[in-house]
């Protein structure tokens, strides 16, 4: 053969420049992080924490001028909300699911909340809605009834601008049950449209 009276080591450096001349491996390029894979994850987990921290503080103001009964309620109330908030704090957005906080706080009854069944966590189209005030805030409606259902927006995409007194065609998402009497929603939008300016808002 014509390479056997070649040194061994000029056969291995043949060998290596055949192997270098071939075609590089291809490396994987990143992975996508969390808040570009699940931009609706994101968002929603992140309407869930704040409703979080708007319940315990509700919670907070009624213990103040809560009877006997109310406060053993309202106490085990907070003692779950608190131990949600910490445990939704560090969830990571791929880990988190629509329907996660879909449910009400176990022991609570105010009203219908905690008693009628929940409507499926879907996404709905306000054709006409507009907030008063700044985020987080609630969402009105013309001809709205007075027993619901409620929506109070807590979060919005980045960029998002709800103008309060503007009124909007919004896809909304609902995340979490808000403790009322009648039917209320804490819920996120993932798009608006605004209406046409000669609209006015009550």
């Amino acid at each position: 053969m014509i390479f056997s009276k070649a040194p061994l080591f000029t056969l291995l450096a043949f060998a290596m420049l055949l192997s270098a001349c071939g075609p590089a491996a291809s490396s994987p390029g990143p992975s996508p992080t969390a808040s570009e894979s699940d931009p609706i994850q994101r968002l929603c987990l992140q309407g869930v924490q704040r409703a979080l921290d708007l319940e315990i503080a509700r919670y907070e103001g009624w213990l103040k001028n809560a009877d006997k009964t109310q406060r053993a309620m309202y106490w085990r109330a907070l003692d779950y909300l608190q131990r949600e908030r910490k445990r939704y704090w560090g969830m990571p957005p791929n880990a988190f699911h629509l329907d996660e906080a879909w449910h009400y706080i176990p022991g609570v009854e105010i009203g219908i909340y905690g008693r009628a069944p929940l409507p499926p966590p879907k996404p709905l189209t306000l054709d006409d809605a507009w907030i008063r005030d700044p985020l987080p805030a609630m969402l009105y409606m013309p001809d709205q009834s007075r027993s619901g259902p409620f929506y109070l927006v807590v979060a919005v995409p980045e960029g998002m601008d709800l103008t309060p007194g503007t009124r909007y065609r919004l896809k909304i998402q609902p995340v979490m049950p808000r403790s009322y009497p009648f039917p209320s929603y804490y819920v996120c939008v993932l798009e608006a449209k605004a209406k046409p300016s000669p609209q006015s808002t009550p």
